[in-house]
């Protein structure tokens, strides 16, 4: 019974928090003025997921391989565990992210209205139009914003990552930036899907180093090699989630920094 009240008073809160933050940003993505429409982008990056990270029951560790540019755009690809996995990106990367999201997220009040606000791409299964969709999100984007995907297409529901859409693939050929493989460990234990208990846990966030565009690749032979990068960042971040230290392959040149976001 006291889970059932903590749980309720944690998706009430988090429901006003995201009302408070989504009816300041969404007029500020609306205005005519690009510092109106750059401060309403940072919002989630710097005020509504840092306190979320903050307040809520994920303790989060992240592991970074080498360091970003903060001014260049990248397309980010993780693997989905959780609803939680949204925040959890946005308080870690801190910066303007466009999603690529499920055409039912459009109609979530402030939620859906921001990201609609923002240029991002809601997507229907099975659209045919769904690559001219892409280009003209890609053309929308603006400067020093970077794209987030979770290439598996939907939250997953073992330890196992899903087989990739080629969708991500496609998605690198028309904007030409590094994709930034990451992976997390633990999220589920935090909020699992199809679940509404929130539970107080550790999860681990494990940045890779970026990947250039290679244009020579196949959709096929990119999506393999978007996967392969994911997976070796999972056996990572599971290894240090379940206490077994960090593991390094050779091939990784730079050192891991870990940082604690509660």
């Amino acid at each position: 019974m006291i889970q059932i009240v903590t749980s309720s008073l944690q998706w009430l809160a988090l429901a006003l928090w995201s009302a408070l933050c989504g009816s300041i940003a969404c007029p500020l993505l609306l205005i005519p003025s690009e510092r109106a429409r750059a401060l309403g982008a940072q919002i989630p990056g710097k005020i509504w997921a840092p306190f979320i990270l903050w307040a809520g029951p994920a303790n989060v560790q992240v592991i970074e391989h080498g360091k970003l540019d903060p001014e260049r755009s990248y397309l980010f690809m993780m693997n989905h565990q959780s609803m939680m996995d949204i925040p959890i990106v946005y308080g870690v990367l801190g910066r303007p992210l466009a999603f690529l999201l499920k055409n039912a997220l459009r109609k979530v009040p402030f939620i859906g209205w921001y990201c609609a606000a923002m240029g991002m791409m809601f997507v229907k299964r099975g659209d045919p139009k769904v690559n001219k969709q892409m280009r003209a999100f890609a053309d929308g984007l603006e400067d020093g914003h970077s794209i987030m995907i979770y290439p598996e297409g939907g939250r997953a529901k073992s330890d196992q990552i899903l087989p990739f859409k080629k969708g991500a693939a496609h998605l690198n050929a028309i904007v030409n930036c590094p994709v930034v493989p990451m992976a997390v460990a633990g999220v589920r234990d935090v909020l699992p899907s199809g679940s509404l208990k929130m539970n107080s846990a550790k999860c681990t966030l494990v940045i890779g180093d970026p990947i250039p565009y290679d244009p020579s690749l196949s959709v096929e032979e990119a999506t393999e090699r978007y996967q392969q990068a994911v997976e070796k960042l999972y056996d990572e971040a599971t290894k240090i989630h379940d206490g077994q230290g960090v593991n390094i392959d050779a091939d990784i040149d730079t050192k891991s920094q870990a940082t604690q976001h509660q």
